[in-house]
C-alpha cells in the first residue's frame, strides 16, 4: 500500500496547461454541451409519455409548481425574468389548450418542452475563467490560514502577521500519487463526507494544492444571492442546484447533465450524503442521486468505446 505522505508544499499540476483541463474544455464547448443535454433530456422524457394529453398534463404540472415555488418559496436568488418566462409558458399552454388534433397538440407540447428544458439547462450551466482560477490559487491559501489561526482574543493585526503556512495548518495525507496517476488515466470523481458550508472551497483549495485539475461541482442557487460569492461560484466551475424543483424535466436534465459532463471526461465532486453530516461521521446511507450519474457515464462508455480504450471513471472517497 502507498505510503501516506503529508503534503508540505503545493505539488505541480498533471496537467500544467489549463487550457487543457476538461472543464475548461467543457466551458469553451458550452453551447454544444447544453444542445446535447436538452435533446437527450427530451428524447427521454416524450418516451415516457404514452400520448399527447400526457405530455400537456405533465406541462401543466410543471407550471403549476414554478408559480408556487416563486409565489410560496421564493428565494433571493430568484432572477425577476423567472415571472417574464412562466407567464410566456403559460401563454402558449393555453394556446395548446384549444389544439383539438392530438398531433398538431403534441408538436406544440413539444417546442414548449424544449423551451423549458433550454430554460433549465442556461441557469443550471457552469462556467470556467482561467484568470478567476489563478486569482482563487493565491488568495484561498492566504485566506484559509488567516482564518484557521483565528481564535477570540487574538487581534487582527496578529492574524495578518502569522508566518505559517497553509500548509502548516493543513494537514493533507493519502495516496496522493495514485490520485493523481488515476486521473491520467481517466475522470476522477471525489465523493467526500459533507461537513460544513466551507466544505467545497476547502476540497477545490486541497484538489489544486495536490495538483489536479479543477473539478465541477453542484452548489445550491441560494448560495448565488451574495454578488462577489455568486460571480466567483459561476466562474468556477460551479453548477447550480435549485433543491424545491422536484418536477420530472428539471430532475432528468440535472441528471443529464452530469452524466455527459463526466462521459467528456470532467472530473466531478459530489456530496454523496446529499446533506451535512451532523456526527461528523462517514454517512451509512448514500444518496445515489448524482453519484449514480457517474455509473451511467462509465456504462455509456463503455458502450461507445472498446473496453480498451474506454475512458474509466474513478471514485474517490474519504
Amino acid at each position: 500500500m502507498e505510503e501516506h505522505l503529508k503534503i508540505k508544499n503545493r505539488l505541480a499540476p498533471v496537467v500544467n496547461e489549463i487550457t487543457e483541463w476538461p472543464i475548461y474544455k467543457l466551458s469553451q464547448d458550452k453551447d454544444s454541451f447544453l444542445t446535447e443535454i436538452v435533446d437527450r433530456t427530451s428524447s427521454s422524457l416524450l418516451k415516457s409519455f404514452d400520448d399527447a394529453n400526457t405530455l400537456h398534463s405533465e406541462l401543466k404540472s410543471v407550471l403549476y409548481q414554478e408559480k408556487n415555488r416563486l409565489t410560496k418559496e421564493p428565494w433571493k436568488s430568484d432572477s425577476p425574468e423567472e415571472r417574464i418566462f412562466w407567464g410566456e409558458i403559460k401563454r402558449k399552454i393555453l394556446l395548446t389548450d384549444k389544439i383539438e388534433d392530438d398531433k398538431k397538440k403534441f408538436k406544440e407540447d413539444k417546442k414548449i418542452l424544449k423551451l423549458i428544458l433550454s430554460y433549465y439547462s442556461n441557469e443550471i450551466v457552469a462556467h470556467f475563467v482561467p484568470k478567476k482560477y489563478r486569482i482563487a490559487q493565491k488568495i484561498l491559501p492566504f485566506l484559509f490560514s488567516r482564518l484557521m489561526n483565528a481564535s477570540p482574543g487574538k487581534k487582527l493585526k496578529f492574524l495578518f502577521n502569522s508566518k505559517k503556512t497553509i500548509y502548516d495548518k493543513f494537514n493533507i495525507t493519502g495516496p496522493i500519487d495514485h490520485i493523481r496517476n488515476l486521473s491520467k488515466k481517466g475522470t476522477v470523481i471525489i465523493v467526500p463526507t459533507h461537513f460544513s458550508n466551507i466544505d467545497s472551497p476547502t476540497i477545490g483549495l486541497v484538489i489544486d494544492i495536490i495538483g489536479l485539475p479543477a473539478m465541477t461541482y453542484g452548489a445550491g442557487i441560494n448560495l448565488f444571492t451574495i454578488g462577489i460569492l455568486s460571480r466567483w461560484l459561476n466562474d468556477l466551475g460551479a453548477y447550480k442546484l435549485d433543491r424545491r424543483r422536484k418536477n420530472k424535466p428539471y430532475l432528468e436534465l440535472l441528471k443529464n447533465y452530469s452524466t455527459i459532463a463526466i462521459t467528456r471526461g470532467a472530473h466531478s465532486l459530489f456530496f454523496p450524503g446529499g446533506t451535512r453530516s451532523r456526527s461528523g461521521q462517514i454517512e451509512k446511507k448514500l444518496k445515489l442521486g448524482l453519484l449514480g450519474t457517474a455509473l451511467e457515464a462509465q456504462r455509456e462508455n463503455l458502450l461507445n468505446f472498446q473496453e480498451d480504450t474506454a475512458k474509466k471513471i474513478y471514485i474517490v472517497n474519504n
